[in-house]
């Protein structure tokens, strides 16, 4: 019995040793735990004001999305356009280089000279109205030619 005395004493002795006051501790986890209850009530609003927000603002954004959608489709359709033109005109250059050396300036001089020296031999004016509109509906269908072949060319880059 003694030994178990010394026991019971010597228990006694090592819980009254050990025991240490937890009220501090548990007032920090208490105040620490209300911290992060208020934290996370905030996240919590801060998710609803947010995806309210988007709510809000997407069909707006899907609205602006497709207007720049159309907007670059136009661009591009410009930019083929331009890209269209420029062929033209580097086509139309070459066609003036490749005449201008076919038909020196002088040859050219001679040839105008040579259109207004008919023109002007001709006495008649219904003849030479003839002439000149014959020779007008010559240009006016190389024009139309010219112009349907670039009217062709855009309209295929369009598609």
């Amino acid at each position: 019995m003694e030994d178990s005395k010394f026991i019971e004493i010597y228990a006694e002795l090592i819980n009254e040793s050990l025991k240490i006051d937890t009220t501090p501790l548990e007032t920090n986890l208490d105040n620490i735990i209300d911290i992060f209850v208020k934290y996370t009530n905030l996240i919590d609003k801060s998710e609803i004001e947010i995806d309210s927000f988007v709510k809000h603002l997407s069909p707006m954004l899907e609205i602006k999305q497709n207007e720049l959608e159309n907007l670059y489709n136009k661009l591009d359709k410009i930019e083929m356009f331009i890209n269209c033109l420029k062929d033209s005109v580097d086509k139309l250059e070459n066609k003036m280089k490749l005449a201008e050396k076919k038909y020196s300036l002088s040859k050219m001089n001679k040839f105008r000279n040579f259109l207004d020296a008919t023109s002007s031999s001709l006495t008649t004016t219904t003849t030479t109205t003839t002439g000149v509109s014959s020779k007008k509906k010559t240009t006016d269908r190389m024009r139309n030619i010219e112009q349907e072949d670039f009217i062709l060319t855009c309209h295929k880059a369009f598609e």
